[in-house]
Parts: C-alpha cells; sequence; structure tokens
C-alpha cells in the first residue's frame, strides 16, 4: 500500500473523511483530527468529503489506453470516470460534424478543435486527479469558457458562414466562365458584322 498522491511513500495514516490513505506530509492535524489536505480545504469550501474520488481510478489509468482513447472526443474523460463531460464532448463533436455537412465545410476546423483540445485536456485531467485536485463531473468550466469569448465564438462562427457563401458564388461565377466567354464571342461577332454592313452602306451612298 502507498500513499494516495505519493505512489513512492508508505502511509502514514488515513483520512476519515474520505477513507484513503496517505503519507505524513499530505495529512494535517485540525483540532486533533487527523484529516488529508483536499478534505481539509473541501471542509473549508463547504463540498462535500471525498475530494479524492477519482484518485483511485487516476491512479490505475493506464496512460497507453488514454492517448488512444483520447483521439475520440469523450472517451478520454469516461475512461478517467468523468460521464457527463465526455457525453458533452461527444456532442460537441457531432454537432460540429453536422455543421460541416449541411452548413459549411469550413466547420472542419471546430471539429480539429475540439479532437485537439479534448486530447490534451485529459491529460490535464489525469495529472489534477493524480495530484489530489477535485475534478468535478460536467461542463461547467467549457460554458465559463465559451462564456467569456462569446464574441470571438460568434464571430469565427459568422466568418465560417461568409467563406461558405463566398465560395458558392465564386464556384457559381467559375461555372457560368464558359457561358460568359460564348456570349461574348457571340456579341463580338454580331458587332463586326454590323460594322462590317454599316461601313458597305457607306461606300454606296
Amino acid at each position: 500500500m502507498t500513499c494516495t498522491i505519493h505512489s513512492d511513500r508508505n502511509p502514514a495514516g488515513s483520512c476519515p473523511r474520505c477513507g484513503m490513505f496517505f503519507c505524513a506530509e499530505c495529512l494535517v492535524d485540525i483540532n486533533g483530527h487527523t484529516l488529508c489536505k483536499s478534505c481539509v480545504a473541501a471542509a473549508a469550501a463547504g463540498r462535500s468529503p471525498g475530494a479524492h474520488k477519482h484518485l483511485k481510478k487516476a491512479k490505475v489509468c493506464n496512460k497507453f489506453f488514454l492517448f488512444i482513447l483520447s483521439w475520440i472526443p469523450g472517451l478520454g474523460y469516461m475512461y478517467l470516470g468523468l460521464i457527463k463531460r465526455g457525453i458533452f464532448a461527444m456532442l460537441a463533436m457531432f454537432g460540429a460534424i453536422y455543421l460541416t455537412s449541411a452548413v459549411s465545410g469550413w466547420f472542419s476546423f471546430a471539429i480539429a478543435l475540439i479532437v485537439f483540445a479534448s486530447f490534451f485536456d485529459s491529460f490535464r485531467i489525469l495529472r489534477l486527479m493524480r495530484e489530489g485536485v477535485e475534478v468535478p463531473d460536467g461542463a461547467d468550466e467549457i460554458f465559463a469558457f465559451a462564456r467569456k469569448h462569446k464574441t470571438i465564438l460568434i464571430a469565427a462562427s459568422a466568418v465560417l458562414i461568409a467563406l461558405e457563401f463566398v465560395g458558392k458564388i465564386l464556384s457559381g461565377l467559375i461555372n457560368l466562365a464558359p457561358l460568359a466567354l460564348i456570349a461574348l464571342g457571340i456579341y463580338i461577332l454580331f458587332f463586326r458584322k454590323k460594322r462590317e454592313r454599316n461601313k458597305d452602306n457607306e461606300e454606296q451612298q
């Protein structure tokens, strides 16, 4: 048995609040009661006990499996035990795929952004869990980021949609180019014949 946070240290005791074992550095004496630092912080913040609820899961997580699963948004979170966060990431991915196929191919950039953000965030969360940080299962951080940068996100979406319409207009103009050249040729030919007729009429007069 080792310390929940420091795998290279032997435990000095257990925390009665979360029931996990810790080394002497991770334990704090509070009025004669020995608690882990995370539970002390949770109690001070009014949170429920067991800030290490995902820590056992994080310690046995295989980084290779996490590396493979994290390339599919949501699976990495689920592997870490964050089911709600994983479902939200999957829904975001499906939404980006739908927008790419139904609205604009430029939304494929959003797909790439979701994939890479989910990949690196999974390893960030694993590191936090192994440090004993409580990681809530939800999308509050993502919603907070979206609210903070909503102007940029709306502007980026507008630009992607505008690029799609501009592309369609340019594509339409390119398709009309042969017809325009034919019409120009007919006009030049007609104008030339008309000018020749006028010239002949002038000579006859």
